[in-house]
């Protein structure tokens, strides 16, 4: 059985040393420890999700960008009118998706007396209980799971991933795989390389600065312009060291576009998490990327100290250049739960099969 009670016998239950003790050890009584509220995969504003679309399927690309040598001077007297070159360019974007699923089975009769008590359960009578207290905690856990693996896949997904953690990335490449494997349209944090995750945070507030000047450099090159939201994503790392640099920059000369605070003068941190912009373009917080890179195999180094996998990173874009493409016609996803007599176990099973797809050369990517 896919899940682990160690922890709870060995530091739970050996705390509990007489009968008034063993009376507190309930579940409405314990503390959840929560570290991230961290977004619903399909839910999310920073994707465009379309169903009913198949492996290899192509998206037509049409450009829509004005020739500006159409429409030449002609002879006033000449009733001859030349024809106008009206040429139609476009390119295409090859679908490739990816299956994620997985099931666990649960008997509950597995699990220690103690262990069911403390989630209120019916010790005699437990087998088909998923309504019980127990299947509802082990249910938000899975579902935890596969949403946080849903963002895994998503950004670092990587056909050419090897290694033991192979079979989490490399089921398709995803949006960063994607964005860079084309190098004009990327700045190179050099920061990421460093040998440990040490050397990696000696990152500076005013090298985001610079980071992110460079960016807006290279897209005032471009002439893509959609007309929708466009705004920064970032790490939350990278996001608080450019918070904590700003509020203290006070009223020191520095950092056009950015407005310069004194907080001092109002009482409170001028910029915080929800409030970052950089010359009018917003800037949102993708802790989902941090806890991946931080906890994720293959991302993380091993943890502790060791370097992470670009644990700064800048993207500027459009939610409607970032695809999420599902097979499914109504649903990313899918769930169930359902409990099997003949194993006397509740099985949760969950799967989605999906590729995403950056179609447009529409983004600027710090990595």
């Amino acid at each position: 059985m896919a899940i682990n009670t160690t922890d709870f016998v060995n530091d739970v239950l050996a705390l509990v040393t007489d009968i008034a003790s063993g009376e507190k050890m309930q579940l409405s009584q314990a503390i959840i420890e929560k570290t991230e509220e961290y977004s619903s995969f399909e839910n999310s504003i920073s994707h465009t999700i379309l169903t009913g679309i198949r492996n290899g399927n192509v998206i037509p690309i049409l450009s829509e960008n004005p020739n500006p040598e159409s429409f030449p001077f002609n002879n006033a007297t000449d009733c001859t009118v030349p024809d106008c070159d009206l040429e139609i360019k476009g390119s295409t974007h090859k679908w490739e998706t990816g299956l994620i699923e997985c099931r666990v089975g649960v008997c509950l009769r597995t699990f220690e007396e103690d262990f069911r008590k403390f989630f209120n359960g019916n010790v005699n009578d437990f087998d088909e209980d998923t309504n019980s207290a127990l299947m509802q905690y082990l249910v938000n856990q899975f579902k935890m799971n596969f949403n946080i693996a849903k963002w895994r896949v998503a950004y670092f997904g990587e056909k050419a991933k090897i290694g033991a953690s192979a079979n989490f990335y490399n089921g398709f490449d995803g949006f960063l795989i994607q964005q860079q494997a084309n190098p004009t349209q990327i700045i190179d944090i050099t920061q990421n390389a460093g040998v440990d995750f040490t050397a990696q945070k000696t990152i500076t507030g005013l090298d985001i600065y610079n980071y992110l000047v460079a960016m807006d450099t290279l897209y005032s090159e471009q002439i893509w312009n959609e007309g929708g939201a466009l705004e920064y994503r970032m790490t939350k790392l990278t996001a608080q060291i450019l918070s904590n640099y700003m509020n203290g920059l006070k009223d020191k000369t520095c950092c056009d576009g950015v407005e310069i605070v004194n907080p001092d003068n109002i009482g409170m941190k001028s910029y915080g998490l929800n409030n970052l912009s950089f010359r009018g373009i917003p800037i949102r917080v993708i802790p989902e990327w941090d806890f991946l890179i931080n906890n994720a195999s293959g991302l993380n180094g091993g943890g502790g100290n060791n370097a992470r996998q670009n644990p700064h990173i800048i993207m500027l874009t459009y939610a409607n250049n970032l695809l999420v493409g599902t097979e499914s016609i109504d649903s990313l996803e899918h769930f169930d739960l359902w409990y099997e007599r003949k194993d006397k176990k509740i099985y949760m099973e969950g799967g989605a099969r999906f590729g995403t797809g950056v179609p447009l050369d529409n983004f600027i990517l710090a990595i």
